[in-house]
């Protein structure tokens, strides 16, 4: 049955503006009318467009998921302009280093913890204990690190594969 956009509304329950945004998808069935007329409706062909929709809603068209990896893409292009991102090889340095210095810090402060917590409590601590526990921190530190760049790794391949 063909109607105009107000019986379509009443028919399906839904409101003309509603039927107004639908229209704006290329794939809507509708006959334009051209100005100062009503559009027409095949009730047959907007329930079916309807139907479809509800079931696919939430899946993404090869045509979407393409759109969304360009747009994606192009952001990414975009805050690397700006200089919002840094380049992965940068990133890798500046890590490492701060690791580093970390490690450094943890090793070399230990002589500097033993002194303070023998004044302090009037004790002659070993320093292989505090060294003995930095080095399962940093060990336990490095297996988490080995980890994550095992799956970032993952993440990367399949990204690349997308």
């Amino acid at each position: 049955m063909i109607v105009n956009k107000k019986q379509l509304a009443d028919i399906f329950g839904l409101s003309e503006r509603t039927f107004t945004e639908y229209q704006r998808d290329p794939s809507f069935p509708y006959r334009a009318a051209g100005r100062g007329h009503d559009n027409e409706y095949d009730t047959t062909a907007v329930h079916s467009w309807l139907l479809e929709r509800a079931t696919t809603k939430g899946r993404e068209s090869s045509r979407e998921k393409l759109d969304r990896v360009r747009a994606g893409r192009e952001e990414l292009a975009y805050a690397a302009e700006l200089k919002e991102l840094i380049p992965a090889e940068e990133t890798i340095s500046l890590i490492e280093e701060a690791i580093i210095a970390s490690r450094n810090v943890m090793l070399h402060g230990n002589t500097s913890l033993k002194k303070r917590l023998d004044r302090e409590y009037q004790i002659d601590l070993d320093i292989e204990i505090l060294n003995d526990h930095s080095r399962e921190v940093l060990t336990n530190l490095s297996e988490v690190g080995e980890k994550l760049a095992s799956e970032a790794e993952e993440s990367l391949e399949e990204m690349d594969a997308a």
